[in-house]
């Protein structure tokens, strides 16, 4: 179009005035029309296209040229010349190498824009103690929590704070109380530098309590180990629970392996529920237990016997006191038909326990104290024929103090055989 746009304009052009006459057309030449024009520039436009098409055709075919080289043009003939160039793949593998040869990109800690252009670090630092202390006042338990796990200065402050709202008291003798929210902090405690072990622990168990409250106090006896171990542990079963669960026979365990010399449990008779007190599923287990105390009928149960019949047997006890266990006479002499004590000294069993299971059990340990613990349930009935005293069938010559109820000590006394060793009887 602009080929035909500049001849369309030549064509009207002015011609000159000494080739022209006025007011009549240009001697041997026709009128200049616009279809005159459009023919000449046609005609011109094919004859410009066959002569390149000539042209073309008499250089041959176009040459290929490879990928990756430059042309150089001269003014004769169009000549090739190749130029190696590095592909991108060997360019890429080069930095990778470099990368490499480098090491790893260094990581820019997140606290680098915390840190003043002076020097100084972040500026909460540089705060006093009293101050972070105060500003621990108006955060929740939940924030408090987790401000413990951001650094050891913060655990210690944030620790006070927290164990307030627990209402979790830091023992400052030997002495420490716990109960369901105590548990949450225990293990808090645990990892602060005040952290102290105490010589006795006392735990109060209630139906508020969960197997999350079992398992943190499981967990914090595992974290004791080597001298580090609680001689006294108390676990007061009045509040519940109904029935042992295995959360809390799995705690028991842990209680029996950390190593505690004194175990006491007390609680009440819960339900009238089955008893069994065979021992065949029992095993023999590793425990330093050297006075141990079952005032709960959760440790006579068919899911708990096996607890306590395996605790009895392998621990070096002394003193042993047996109560509120809800058995019946036939149950209290299987019972105590299948234990062997080498290391008992003192025994405290309730009045329900017959005198004559009893005086056998005696006969096999060298038992030097022995109490009978009255009771509201039906003690052990005299002998039917209280005037014609038989020969005791036991001597027991090891003990030296007796107490208990004298319609239960005149039945003892039918059955066994006790010299002058005798040193204290208490009615």
């Amino acid at each position: 179009m602009g080929l035909v746009q500049s001849h369309f304009a030549g064509m009207l052009a002015v011609p000159p005035k000494g080739d022209a006459r006025e007011g009549s057309p240009i001697s041997g030449d026709p009128a200049p029309t616009v279809q005159n024009f459009c023919m000449a520039t046609l005609v011109e436009v094919a004859q410009k296209r066959k002569f390149c098409e000539d042209q073309d055709s008499a250089l041959g075919p176009p040459t290929k040229i490879p990928r990756g080289t430059s042309l150089v043009l001269k003014t004769s003939s169009v000549s090739v010349q190749q130029i190696p160039l590095t592909t991108p793949s060997l360019k890429r593998k080069s930095s990778k190498d470099q990368d490499l040869s480098l090491g790893p990109p260094a990581k820019v800690p997140r606290t680098s824009s915390l840190i003043s252009p002076r020097g100084y670090s972040c500026f909460i630092w540089r705060l006093p103690n009293e101050l972070l202390g105060h500003i621990t006042t108006f955060l929740p338990p939940n924030s408090l929590l987790a401000l413990t796990q951001v650094c050891q200065l913060l655990k210690e402050i944030a620790a006070l704070r927290y164990f307030l709202l627990l209402g979790f008291d830091t023992p400052q003798s030997n002495y420490l109380s716990l109960d369901d929210r105590g548990c949450e902090a225990l293990l808090l405690w645990r990892q602060t530098r005040a952290f102290a072990v105490p010589n006795s622990l006392y735990f109060s168990v209630s139906r508020t309590t969960t197997d999350d409250h079992l398992y943190a106090l499981r967990t914090f006896f595992e974290s004791l180990t080597g001298s580090k171990i609680i001689r006294q542990v108390h676990l007061l079963l009045f509040s519940g629970p109904d029935k042992p669960s295995h959360s809390f026979l799995c705690l028991l365990e842990c209680i029996r392996g950390s190593g505690c010399k004194e175990l006491t449990c007390h609680g009440l008779p819960w339900g009238e529920g089955p008893r069994i007190c065979r021992g065949k599923g029992a095993f023999v287990c590793n425990t330093e237990i050297e006075s141990l105390e079952l005032s709960s009928s959760l440790f006579f149960t068919s899911m708990s016997i096996a607890f306590t019949l395996s605790t009895l047997r392998s621990a070096p006890l002394v003193n042993l006191r047996l109560t509120n266990t809800a058995l019946t006479a036939v149950q209290w002499t299987k019972f105590l038909g299948d234990l062997r004590l080498r290391s008992l000294r003192s025994l405290e069993i309730e009045a329900t326990c017959p005198a004559r299971s009893l005086v056998e059990f005696l006969s096999h340990h060298q038992v030097k104290t022995l109490t009978i613990i009255s009771s509201t349930a039906r003690c052990s009935s005299l002998p039917r024929s209280p005037l014609r005293r038989a020969r005791p069938t036991a001597l027991l010559s090891s003990l030296t103090r007796l107490d208990g109820p004298p319609s239960y000590i005149l039945s003892l006394l039918h059955y066994a055989y006790i010299p002058g060793t005798l040193e204290y009887l208490g009615l």
